[in-house]
């Protein structure tokens, strides 16, 4: 089963990137899908880029290439100039998941850091893989094996745990549904056993090993502590109150930044 046919891995070329795309070309691998690297050169303030820019970042897509060839993956390069965020979210049209990492340098610095990276998770039309690069990372041939699907009931939860036994299908892993009875009771403890059963259901009707957890605490503390467990984390930015992104959402961008296995944003 090909669940991503294209891929676009966002690159600056620095050493924390790396994960990023070691774990995007892996994904690439499974799913037979066609790869592009891109680089934006940020015009900044002034509309224009800095003239050592494109030079940077013709190293950084090239390297990329280079690390696909030894994985027998064609990579296709591609530099543009502009604010960043807008670039990846428009470039990012085309393509079935866009992969990030969470820190770097020079023009992409804002994209993998802070405001900018948040625009481009809630504002790109494709899932989105997020990797930060730390020691305790999850190594990128482990990506596959243990998925990880918290869930509150929601309809975005719902698309979301769709989107991981797909994946799981294609990858052959097991899945692992989690919900979190929080302190302010927005899933109630009925609530998230449904959830997590509806997960179980649908996943055995696809013969898929699903196992089913439901614990008390701090929604995004607990996924944070579960994902030293797992290779990969699937999830919504939409939940189940009317403030949908403000709650799910929020919980999603905390995760990002503490996960210690890669995590893909389904919207």
């Amino acid at each position: 089963m090909t669940l991503y046919k294209r891929m676009l891995i966002a690159t600056d070329g620095s050493e924390n990137s790396r994960s990023a795309i070691e774990h995007g070309l892996e994904v690439a691998k499974l799913s037979n899908a066609r790869v592009t690297a891109i680089c934006v050169m940020d015009a900044g303030k002034k509309g224009k880029p800095d003239p050592k820019a494109e030079v940077m970042c013709q190293e950084a897509v090239s390297n990329v290439a280079e690390l696909g060839r030894k994985m027998g993956i064609e990579v296709e390069t591609m530099v543009v100039s502009g604010q960043p965020s807008n670039e990846i979210i428009k470039s990012s049209d085309e393509f079935d998941i866009l992969v990030m990492g969470t820190t770097g340098k020079g023009g992409l610095a804002n994209l993998l850091l802070g405001s900018v990276a948040q625009s481009v998770i809630r504002s790109a039309p494709c899932p989105v893989m997020v990797v930060r690069h730390t020691p305790d990372m999850r190594p990128a041939m482990e990506v596959r094996r243990r998925m990880l699907v918290p869930t509150d009931g929601s309809k975005g939860a719902k698309l979301a745990a769709e989107h991981a036994m797909r994946l799981a299908q294609a990858f052959e892993a097991e899945i692992i549904a989690m919900s979190v009875v929080d302190l302010d009771n927005r899933c109630s403890y009925d609530t998230c056993w449904k959830a997590v059963e509806s997960v179980k259901e649908e996943g055995e009707r696809l013969k898929l090993k699903v196992d089913v957890e439901v614990v008390t605490g701090t929604p995004f503390i607990e996924i944070v502590n579960a994902s030293a467990k797992h290779d990969l984390i699937v999830m919504a930015t939409s939940g189940r109150t009317g403030l949908a992104y403000r709650r799910l959402g929020s919980v999603a961008e905390k995760v990002i930044r503490q996960a210690k296995c890669p995590v893909i944003i389904v919207k």
